[in-house]
């Protein structure tokens, strides 16, 4: 028995997923540049905006202690249209809140899994 889809079929599946996204974000990609001082610059620019979407919370993995301020750090989950461009090294802005990416999981046809890292 053959389990490929049709296009029309991958098509009808998107759409309903699709319909499942509750929020739009921005996907901000980085671009390093040569300081005057020998270094590099880092310089974001959005990739997409107003991309549909639906962030979920995965997974909370505790505290951590940065520059003296104790953080708290939770894993999310990211559901995007396939096809989307999105990188490990890209950031995404959803409510306001910037979430850096820490892994694309694009194996489906249907829909991109992102997994984020927030920390507040």
């Amino acid at each position: 028995m053959d389990s490929t889809f049709t296009q029309r079929e991958l098509d009808d599946l998107r759409t309903a997923v699709l319909g499942t996204f509750d929020k739009t974000c921005t996907i901000r990609k980085v671009a390093n540049a040569s300081d005057s001082q020998g270094g590099m610059t880092e310089t974001w620019s959005d990739r997409s905006t107003n991309v549909p979407c639906r962030l979920t919370r995965s997974l909370t993995r505790g505290e951590t202690n940065v520059a003296d301020r104790m953080m708290h750090v939770g894993n999310y989950t990211l559901a995007i249209p396939w096809g989307e461009t999105i990188e490990p090294t890209d950031k995404v802005i959803v409510d306001s809140l910037t979430y850096d990416v820490i892994e694309v999981i694009s194996g489906c046809q249907v829909v991109q899994k992102v997994y984020l890292e927030l920390k507040e």
